[in-house]
């Protein structure tokens, strides 16, 4: 058994957590929140398109769904805007609950934020030279661009809980009218970089 709010293993039947001192469930089962179920493609495709936007959308939701289901007074919006630092907590709330239900393909939190902070750090990185050259560019545009794959990991297995628990027709086609509004806001803002970088 694995503590919802830490990922560390603890006790059957314990009633806290022996690592962070959070209840758990007396069943031995860990309460698994509504994380937002998306497609790896759309999540990839909506990704590339916004330039990065829709994964604060993503991060928002799913940390909306651990607010619910642990009933606490953290606050989604400032854990998405600052999900370079709020982002390993999440996934070892998703991993947690992957590895008490199976989930044949596990992975390390801690490997997959890392990866995530990596990207994020080295696209900021790269922004931050003042040069004209379309090729650097193009680099700094294909790194923060990259910064979705860590999070493909996550989203498989937050998918199979969801799927568990609800069957397969969990995953919905179609926009959402906040997917829609991120979608417009990261055409234009990913067009006008565009026209950035080959107008210079």
């Amino acid at each position: 058994m694995f503590c919802p709010n830490c990922g560390a293993r603890v006790t059957e039947g314990a009633k806290f957590c022996q690592q962070c001192g959070r209840a758990t469930t007396l069943s031995g089962e860990t309460p698994v929140p509504e994380y937002f179920v998306v497609s790896p493609g759309k999540l990839a495709f909506f990704s590339i398109l916004t330039l990065g936007l829709y994964e604060l959308y993503w991060f928002y939701r799913n940390w909306q769904a651990v607010k619910k289901a642990e009933g606490t007074d953290i606050s989604p919006l400032w854990r998405t805007l600052l999900s370079i630092f709020y982002c390993h907590p999440l996934f070892k709330r998703v991993a947690a609950a992957a590895r008490e239900h199976d989930y044949p393909n596990l992975f390390s939190a801690k490997w997959v934020a890392a990866a995530y902070i990596l990207i994020l750090l080295a696209a900021n990185a790269l922004g931050n030279v003042d040069t004209d050259e379309v090729g650097f560019n193009l680099l700094w545009l294909a790194v923060t661009l990259s910064s979705f794959i860590p999070l493909l990991t996550v989203q498989g297995a937050i998918n199979f809980l969801r799927k568990k628990m609800q069957g397969p027709s969990v995953l919905k086609s179609g926009f959402s009218t906040g997917e829609v509004v991120l979608v417009v806001l990261g055409v234009l803002w990913f067009c006008l970089i565009l026209i950035g970088i080959f107008s210079a």
